[in-house]
């Protein structure tokens, strides 16, 4: 399951992380509802393969979470290469 990567990744197309707050508490409480979006205007290039992916790797409940082995079939990844 790849909670991590989707946070670099995430971070490697517009930035800045998905997740952020200053106060410490209210940060880890975004972390554990998976608060986060795609804002514009940095997102408005962002193709809709690459946040699928996001959502899929950023995905809360491990079990439903994309796996590597999936993460590089997924078509962002075979279109990008």
């Amino acid at each position: 399951a790849l909670p991590c990567p989707g946070v670099i990744l995430y971070i490697l197309l517009v930035g800045y992380p998905p997740f952020w707050d200053e106060d410490q508490h209210k940060l880890y409480q975004q972390i554990k509802a998976g608060a986060y979006d795609f804002p514009s205007p940095e997102w408005d290039t962002v193709t809709p393969e690459a946040k699928n992916l996001i959502n899929q790797m950023l995905t809360i409940n491990p079990a439903k979470r994309i796996t590597a082995h999936e993460a590089l079939k997924h078509p962002w990844v075979c279109v990008s290469a």
